[in-house]
């Protein structure tokens, strides 16, 4: 699958409402687990999957999230999508619109 395929997968997954946390942002493990929902066989790795995320909040697309609260850590980390994220995903609808695609259809969230 090509990068910007995937890439398109999970702005997908994060432009939507996670039932998870505080309703926005999903864990490494959920877009892992999205991926390979969609036979997106690509990341054999963590640190693969990860530094394919870190190049994507380079560019903006998304933000790593950590979640401190009162001075303690809690562990958490996820991703979000940002506002380039959010007009390339409604560029991309748009695009597939005209030819007769819908992202939904596209891409499964289990």
């Amino acid at each position: 699958m090509e990068k910007e395929e995937i890439i398109e997968g999970i702005l997908y997954l994060l432009q939507g409402d996670n039932s998870n946390f505080d309703g926005f942002g999903y864990t490494l493990e959920e877009v892992r687990t999205f991926l390979k929902f969609n036979k997106v066989g690509e990341f054999k790795e963590n640190g693969d999957l990860t530094d394919f995320l870190h190049e994507m909040e380079q560019d903006g697309l998304i933000e790593e999230r950590h979640f401190d609260f009162s001075g303690k850590d809690l562990g958490r980390i996820d991703y979000s999508i940002e506002n380039i994220g959010i007009k390339k995903i409604e560029e991309i609808k748009k695009s597939l619109k005209v030819r007769g695609i819908k992202l939904e259809d596209k891409w499964k969230i289990a």
